[in-house]
């Protein structure tokens, strides 16, 4: 069994975004008397930045163990998905720079009875993606084209489609 988790450094730059950008919303609500709608604006931004630090600290508490029979995560919850249950498979990639030379990917992995998400930052994420691919090759599941350039970006050999 190999066990995976998102690595302290990408964790540690994430909390710092989430302070920065609480910090910088909620101050001029707590220290300069302002409008009904620009602190309505700063709530709104505020609330995302914290929201965004509660999902970071959520990332920073899974687990995720992968063996021969599926994959399973631990942590805020626990959940498990055989490789013989999969029913989908999409790798996503969304850059943050116009000539697509920043960004991340998603690896989300479907079952009858849960999705599974994980981003790029995840430590075996590459392996993570074979694995996934792998099951649905052995199940038949055909995959989107988005997601097999992805796929192919990360090293794995996938046929073109005929």
């Amino acid at each position: 069994m190999t066990e995976y988790r998102y690595p302290t450094r990408a964790l540690a730059a994430d909390y710092a975004r989430a302070a920065a950008g609480v910090i910088l919303t909620a101050a001029p609500l707590a220290l300069v008397q302002i409008g009904r709608g620009v602190m309505a604006v700063l709530v709104a931004l505020t609330i995302t930045f914290v929201v965004y630090a509660i999902r970071t600290a959520y990332r920073g508490a899974i687990r995720v163990s992968v063996d021969e029979q599926g994959i399973a995560t631990r942590g805020v919850r626990r959940t498990r998905l055989p490789w013989r249950d999969i029913t989908g498979m999409r790798l996503t990639y969304y850059s943050t720079k116009r000539d697509r030379q920043g960004g991340w990917m998603q690896l989300q992995l479907s079952g009858p009875d849960n999705v599974l998400r994980f981003e790029s930052s995840l430590d075996g994420f590459a392996d993570l993606a074979r694995r996934g691919y792998a099951a649905t090759q052995s199940r038949g599941i055909a995959l989107d084209s988005a997601t097999a350039d992805n796929l192919r970006v990360l090293g794995v050999r996938v046929p073109e489609a005929s």
